[in-house]
């Protein structure tokens, strides 16, 4: 059994992947502020052995590091996913992708974790549109 944390896991990828990480057997925590993912997504795996849902955001530290604590794999798919809006508001990319990334790595040498799966949905939503 592993133990995955999985930012963003409240988005349409995250809870799909939260969603078989779980039926394989593993641990899987869900690390999502709810501003672009929904609640709706992994409501099915709430209660679920195996899971755990943690509703905060990945620019508050002190609880990213703690949440993260025990774990062996990141999966990190948090990020601003609506790039309209990161033109409009020209320091949400900055906070939400760059910033989130560094503390999902301060908090991962924190907690001695060195896996990380990253996959930059930003740059995947440009490429789409």
């Amino acid at each position: 059994m592993i133990k995955y944390f999985v930012t963003g896991g409240a988005g349409f990828i995250g809870s799909h992947l939260s969603e078989k990480l779980v039926a394989d057997g593993n641990q899987v925590s869900v690390y999502d502020n709810l501003v672009s993912g929904s609640k709706e997504n992994i409501e099915h795996l709430i209660g679920k052995k195996g899971f755990q849902f943690i509703q905060n955001d990945l620019l508050n530290t002190a609880t990213l590091g703690s949440a993260m604590k025990g774990h062996d794999i990141v999966w990190h798919l948090g990020a601003n996913t609506d790039i309209p809006t990161g033109n409009k508001v020209t320091d949400l990319d900055l906070k939400n992708c760059a910033m989130a990334t560094r503390n999902v790595l301060e908090a991962m040498r924190a907690n001695k974790i060195n896996k990380i799966l990253f996959f930059p949905v930003p740059v995947f939503m440009e490429m789409l549109l």
